[in-house]
Order: C-alpha cells, then structure tokens, then sequence
C-alpha cells in the first residue's frame, strides 16, 4: 500500500490556513484544512476547486457547496471530501 500524492492548493483567503488536496482514482478527491497559526480563526473562506458534493468528514454531514466558512482553533484539521456528481 502506497500514499496518494498531495500538494498543496491556495483555496483559503487566509495564508495561515493551508489547504492541501489529495485526488484518487474512484473515492474522490479529500482535502485536508489546518490553521497553521497559534492564534484562532474566525470566519475564513475557502474554496475547494475539485466540483461535486462535498462531505464534511469531522462532522459528518454533506454540505451545499465548495465555498466554506471556518472558524478554526491553531492548529485545528478539518477534513473533506468530494465526490463527482
């Protein structure tokens, strides 16, 4: 078993909030969200660039598009995924 490749993406405004993707062959492409900071975020947009449905993997809930707003503690990982419509 091998580890997908990833790289990492600008789809936050905020450049302490990285966002790195990971595409695979058939379960759809994850991102991965942290707060690199030591100080909280509030309200950070992000934009996933992959198009379909997107899963909140933290909280387990589909959400209604690639457009995110996040308040996130330092150091905080959210995780998501989406799939092909």
């Amino acid at each position: 078993v091998h580890a997908l490749p990833s790289r990492i993406v600008r789809a936050a405004e905020d450049p302490e909030v990285v966002v790195r993707e990971v595409v695979t062959p058939s379960h759809g492409t994850y991102y991965f969200v942290v707060n690199t900071s030591m100080r909280p975020k509030a309200g950070v947009s992000a934009t996933l660039p992959a198009t379909g449905a997107v899963r909140d993997l933290v909280e387990r809930r589909d959400l209604p598009g690639p457009g995110l707003r996040l308040d996130l503690e330092p150091g905080e990982l959210r995780s998501y995924r989406v799939l092909p419509r």
